[in-house]
């Protein structure tokens, strides 16, 4: 054992410490293995799972993987030794206190002088709670679908980007179709009634170029020749570019006019019980998304890196500066990627509200706003003691961002006040603009403000809030949401 460290610090050379610092700073389990698949060196997040870096060091790395899974992972560690093939794999690790972890691992190989593969660096990612959130959200799919039935409406996503468009199940049921049928725009459009084609057509377009739905009742011809009049209303998501990404939207089927004005007043309210869901289900998928693009790439990046600095290290005493130089580009690379990466991460979940709490997600989310679209924003406040649930915590981001895009695109305004307060629990979130203002008894008319005024209102229910907004002509809007005052 002692041949083989002395061979990593030799390997690592000037930058071994380097390699320790940055090993030890990453939440990656990262561990160095022999060919016998004995641990040479573990990082401290590793170390702190399996309690205790000393008592690793020389011992076998599979006698903590669960008894069910230590063959199968056995056999892939000797083919990756064998042909230097580096692999992934997600097995049960066993702590030593008796919980079980899943854990995501890639491994790759450093090879010897002599060609052939002396250690292998392997690194992992805990993905326990990433396996639960799936869970739940496929018990969540199955909520919003038995939703959709009860209430006779169906869901619909249209890709603006890609051109790729799907429809809920009840959606095809509506329509008198089933699962084999691919959406598109054109075959959509063949289903529209005749006199009403042309119309839908130029609503189409108009949703692309401005963003809004159609909200007006059209028919369509199912294949068994029924004819069936329908009602959509949906809204515009856009990135961080203001450009269009997607239309989300629903469709009701309001043939049976007798039936609709009986029960108008329960379909309203199982509208929003639908809408809420969507909400949940597109948080989780976020984060789901988010989680992902950190365990399969950032891991695999994480690797690489490790690898390019071992590559140097070995080559720095031998090589040309030219080669040494390249190295040195790869690794500037590698790490340009990982921002990119980490930026977008950031749109799908900031990390900063998970690690930091409401407050440091809202600076920092202002921060980055202030400097994309010229306007100041003051954040007045301080952490929230007792921290509020998770969901709160991300349905008052989630508003935030939702008011401060409004200002930008409505507002015409310079300052944004940003005020956060609350205690034992509670929390109370402000933000008001000094810009134009507006009417809200026309925007509620208004699909294009009203549906993320609705959005915004019905984020803060779902979590238990209470939302209020104040607006007038000249006089700028405040957004309130108060949370268990």
């Amino acid at each position: 054992m002692t041949e083989i460290a002395n061979r990593i610090a030799d390997t690592i050379s000037a930058d071994g410490e380097w390699f320790r610092k940055m090993a030890d700073a990453t939440s990656d389990l990262i561990a160095v293995l022999d060919t016998r698949g004995r641990r040479v060196y573990v990082n401290a997040a590793l170390s702190r799972l399996l309690q205790g870096r000393a008592a690793l060091i020389g011992t076998d790395s599979f006698r903590n993987v669960h008894a069910e899974d230590r063959e199968r992972m056995r056999k892939l560690f000797a083919q990756t030794v064998a042909d230097g093939i580096g692999r992934r794999a997600e097995y049960r690790l066993a702590l030593p206190g008796g919980q079980v972890r899943h854990v995501e691992s890639q491994g790759n190989t450093i090879p010897g002088p002599d060609g052939r593969v002396h250690l292998v660096v392997v690194v992992s990612r805990d993905v326990t709670e990433r396996r639960d959130m799936e869970g739940a959200l496929r018990a969540r799919e199955v909520q919003l679908q038995e939703a959709q039935t009860v209430a006779n409406l169906g869901s619909w996503e249209w890709d603006v980007r890609s051109g790729r468009i799907w429809w809920s199940d009840q959606l095809r049921a509506i329509f008198g179709l089933d699962e084999r049928y691919q959406p598109s725009l054109g075959s959509f459009l063949e289903m529209v009634h005749p006199e009403d084609r042309e119309r839908m057509s130029e609503a189409s377009r108009n949703a692309l170029d401005h963003g809004q739905v159609y909200d007006k009742p059209f028919r369509i011809v199912r294949p068994d020749g029924a004819v069936r009049t329908v009602i959509t209303s949906g809204r515009m998501e856009r990135g961080a570019d203001n450009q269009p990404t997607r239309l989300l939207g629903i469709l009701i089927d309001i043939t049976d006019r007798t039936w609709i004005e009986a029960r108008a007043r329960s379909v309203a309210d199982r509208l929003r019980s639908v809408s809420r869901r969507l909400v949940e289900v597109q948080e989780a998928e976020r984060r789901r998304l988010a989680q992902e693009l950190h365990d399969r790439v950032g891991q695999s990046l994480t690797a690489l890196g490790l690898n390019l600095r071992v590559i140097t290290g070995e080559l720095a005493a031998s090589s040309s500066p030219a080669v040494i130089a390249q190295l040195e580009d790869c690794m500037s690379l590698v790490e340009g990627t990982v921002d990119a990466m980490r930026g977008v991460m950031s749109e799908l979940r900031p990390h900063v509200l998970d690690d930091y709490g409401l407050l440091a997600a809202l600076r920092s989310h202002a921060s980055a706003y202030a400097e994309r679209t010229g306007i100041r924003v003051a954040i007045d406040g301080e952490d929230v003691h007792g921290r509020i649930p998770k969901g709160v915590e991300v349905a008052m981001f989630r508003i935030a961002q939702e008011a401060l895009n409004n200002v930008a695109k409505h507002s015409r305004a310079t300052l944004v006040a940003v005020s956060l307060t609350g205690a034992g629990g509670s929390a109370k979130l402000s933000l008001h603009d000094d810009g134009v203002g507006f009417d809200p008894a026309q925007s509620s008319a208004d699909r294009k403000q009203g549906w993320g005024l609705m959005i915004m209102r019905e984020r803060a229910e779902a979590a238990g809030a209470r939302f209020d907004l104040q607006a007038a002509p000249g006089r700028g809007v405040r957004v309130l949401v108060d949370y268990g005052a």
